[in-house]
């Protein structure tokens, strides 16, 4: 499964894997997301609480930035 990723504006802009999702979490750039919960990732345990991490990566995800989607022409 593979997760949409667009950017703020809503446009669609690629389709990444679980990996590229959970690294976008990581480094706090979505800015929105829709859909279900497609993927969840479990971590290692905290070692003040013990608690173990997890993180829901959705189907859709939106991404800040001044990427742009590409403009499609009808001939």
């Amino acid at each position: 499964m593979q997760i949409l990723r667009l950017n703020n504006a809503g446009q669609p802009l690629e389709w990444i894997n679980w990996q590229q999702a959970a690294c976008l979490y990581s480094r706090d750039l979505v800015t929105w997301t829709l859909g279900d919960t497609i993927f969840k990732i479990r971590g290692g345990h905290c070692r003040e609480t013990g608690r173990r991490s997890h993180l829901s990566l959705p189907s859709i995800m939106a991404c800040g930035g001044a990427r742009l989607g590409r403009q499609r022409y009808n001939p």
